[in-house]
C-alpha cells in the first residue's frame, strides 16, 4: 500500500496465513495504511489445474487512507496498544 495514492484501490493474492496468523503484526500495519473493504477465501485446490497445488489463498482489496484517515488509524493503533499494555 506504500505506493498506491491516497484514496487508491489495491488488490492482494496473499496465502491465507496472513489472515490466520496468531500474530496481528502484519494485520494492524495494513490497517494503518488503509481500510480492507473486500475480502474472498479461495479453496485450496483453485489453483489446481493452472499450478498443480493446493493452497488456501485469499484476495484482499484494501482502499489507501487518506492523510486525515491515516492520523485518526495511528491513533486507533496507539489507544489498541495502550489498552494492551494497562490489562495485561
Amino acid at each position: 500500500l506504500h505506493d498506491v495514492a491516497p484514496g487508491g484501490v489495491m488488490a492482494m493474492v496473499v496465502s491465507h496465513h496472513l489472515m490466520d496468523a496468531l500474530d496481528a503484526g502484519s494485520r494492524m500495519k495494513l490497517a494503518e495504511m488503509g481500510n480492507l473493504i473486500g475480502a474472498v477465501r479461495l479453496p485450496s485446490n483453485a489453483f489446481m489445474e493452472n499450478a498443480r497445488t493446493e493452497v488456501v489463498t485469499d484476495i484482499l482489496i484494501f482502499q489507501k487512507h487518506t492523510a486525515a484517515e491515516a492520523n485518526l488509524a495511528r491513533v486507533a493503533a496507539y489507544l489498541v496498544n495502550q489498552t494492551k499494555t494497562d490489562t495485561g
